[in-house]
């Protein structure tokens, strides 16, 4: 964190768009979603990185309540919004991961448009896919758990979240060849 240089940026907290939804009977919660979606853009855009925390200041709102919000956003809208987990590769949130292999295995997307479209950089994209990919090889060999951990120098914990990733993509796209 030292070594991350702090920058200034504006941002808006209520727009004439949030009161007009308010007006219009839109639920309180559905309006602070997309306010932080958009406060995360608009710092990444000016940019700055916003973390969990800023918005949780700038909302007198709980870290978990901010966490809370922006999941479920990201899941509803399939998205990775830009934030300090996502764009500095911190934490262990699968959504980003899970996303990105979607729209390679699923939605047959190219790496440049996935990257773009998940506020990724190339690279990061790739080494999701790779790393998915590394993990499904080991499993058609028949390795276990711990073994694919160790010829794939992954955590554990990582390992598991890839198995769990491959079989809903997997069996997501059989099912849609079937059909």
């Amino acid at each position: 964190m030292k070594n991350l240089r702090l920058r200034p940026v504006v941002l808006s907290v209520v727009t004439y768009d949030d009161i007009q939804k308010r007006v219009n009977g839109i639920p309180l919660m559905e309006i602070r979603k997309s306010s932080d979606a958009r406060m995360l853009r608009e710092a990444d855009n000016q940019g700055g990185t916003l973390a969990y925390s800023d918005l949780s200041l700038i909302h007198f709102r709980s870290i978990s309540t901010i966490h809370d919000n922006i999941t479920e956003y990201e899941c509803e809208n399939n998205t990775v919004l830009p934030r300090r987990g996502t764009v500095h590769d911190l934490g262990r949130s699968i959504s980003h991961k899970k996303i990105i292999c979607k729209k390679s295995i699923l939605d047959r997307k190219a790496l440049p448009d996935i990257a773009l479209q998940t506020d990724h950089s190339p690279e990061a994209a790739d080494r999701y896919l790779c790393d998915c990919d590394r993990v499904r090889f080991c499993l058609k060999k028949g390795l276990s758990m711990e073994d694919t951990a160790f010829a794939t120098q992954m955590s554990k914990s990582l390992v598991v979240e890839y198995i769990d990733l491959i079989e809903e993509l997997y069996n997501s796209e059989e099912e849609g060849n079937v059909n």
